[in-house]
């Protein structure tokens, strides 16, 4: 199912990142020692829906992709979602919620894994700019405190996003890896891993993914905190939930 579900997303998503092989190495990083099959995932700003589909495809389910985004609003995500939802059919479990994360209440229930694929800084955008400020952090400490009520115990939490800070925004040059991200509301990957362990969060790690065009070469050489900086510094945030 995982090769159909590849297939899937070459035909609907393939504008995103050109390359299905790309995808299937960037997957298995992102999900790198968390077990998906039998488990419960919630997929926050899960935006089309790949990263659900990708999850369910291999085992994890229920799954929940939670797109603030109004029906009808996005025309091209809703497209993709739906394709790969009638592709994939009844043998995967992949539910859409059109709701914020702040509108979770406290009897929803518990995830196995939680997933937040470049959204975190979205949580709270005017937070995110002003951190480590101590309103700020409190904020997203709030953030994180809900999201371990929000999973089981022991559960496995994945955070990817761009650090603020690389060579090109050193320079003050245009970064050609990443030209439209706002740098201003984007943090250090220490800055999410402290905030994570005020809140209860354990066995934190911290890896980094070379940018899609690269390939395979580019992740061997620049898949680490010095092949970030010099391009897109781009990461990902692995953490437990205290049992």
């Amino acid at each position: 199912m995982v090769t159909q579900t590849i297939d899937i997303y070459r035909s609907a998503v393939r504008p995103v990142v050109p390359s299905p092989t790309r995808f299937t190495a960037y997957q298995k990083l992102l999900f790198r020692g968390v077990h998906l099959a039998g488990r419960s995932l919630l997929d926050i700003g899960g935006g089309n829906g790949v990263m659900s589909f990708y999850a369910a495809a291999r085992g994890a389910g229920p799954v929940v992709c939670l797109e603030p985004a109004a029906a009808g609003s996005n025309v091209a995500m809703e497209r993709q979602y739906r394709l790969m939802a009638a592709e994939l059919g009844t043998r995967v479990d992949v539910e859409l919620r059109h709701e914020r994360f702040q509108d979770l209440g406290p009897g929803d229930r518990k995830f196995d894994i939680v997933l937040i694929h470049n959204a975190i800084n979205h949580l709270d955008e005017e937070a995110c700019a002003a951190l480590p400020a101590s309103a700020a952090a409190r904020s997203y400490e709030q953030v994180f405190r809900k999201l371990a009520d929000l999973m089981t115990d022991d559960g496995d939490l994945i955070v990817t996003d761009c650090a603020r800070r690389n060579l090109w925004g050193d320079l003050q040059l245009p970064n050609v890896f990443a030209p439209s991200i706002d740098w201003r509301i984007h943090q250090q990957p220490d800055v999410w891993a402290g905030l994570m362990r005020r809140a209860g969060f354990q066995t934190i790690r911290v890896r980094w993914d070379s940018p899609s065009r690269l390939r395979g070469l580019g992740q061997l050489v620049l898949g680490n905190r010095v092949g970030g900086y010099l391009t897109n510094s781009h990461f990902i945030i692995s953490a437990k939930r205290a049992a």
